[in-house]
């Protein structure tokens, strides 16, 4: 049976977290950044903890215990950055992101987990090459 052992989630546990979501975003491009444009966005993500499944592989622990191996969790952490960034790419197009950086926010709210994705992202121009001169097409 997959479950959480100690403070680590298992693959499984971060997937069924994850199969559970309702997912919302938000963001927008400025333009004025001074190295170019920049996207600023935020994800959010809202899991019932008492559904199924969920409620059976986490339902069990402690929630401070169960906030402490979400934090930890490098495999969910890459999951919801993930989410975000595929959201940036949507909202930025047709500029490109040339990085992001990423702030992840657990907590838990009655039987909702809830997290936050805040994310910045340096754009590109596609039809820019890395110098920023323009590239015949």
């Amino acid at each position: 049976m997959h479950q959480v052992r100690g403070t680590a989630l298992t693959g499984f546990a971060d997937q069924l977290l994850l199969d559970g979501a309702q997912v919302q975003s938000e963001g927008a491009v400025d333009l004025g950044g001074p190295s170019g444009p920049v996207f600023f966005g935020s994800t959010m993500v809202s899991i019932p903890l008492d559904q199924g499944a969920i409620s059976k592989t986490v339902g069990r622990i402690d929630r401070d215990e169960l906030l402490a191996a979400l934090r930890k969790s490098i495999s969910l952490h890459i999951r919801l950055m993930r989410m975000a960034r595929v959201e940036a790419e949507r909202r930025a197009s047709p500029l490109l992101p040339r990085g992001m950086l990423a702030d992840v926010e657990f907590k838990i709210e009655g039987e909702l987990l809830l997290v936050d994705i805040n994310v910045e992202c340096p754009l590109a121009d596609p039809s820019s090459n890395a110098d920023g001169a323009e590239v015949d097409r």
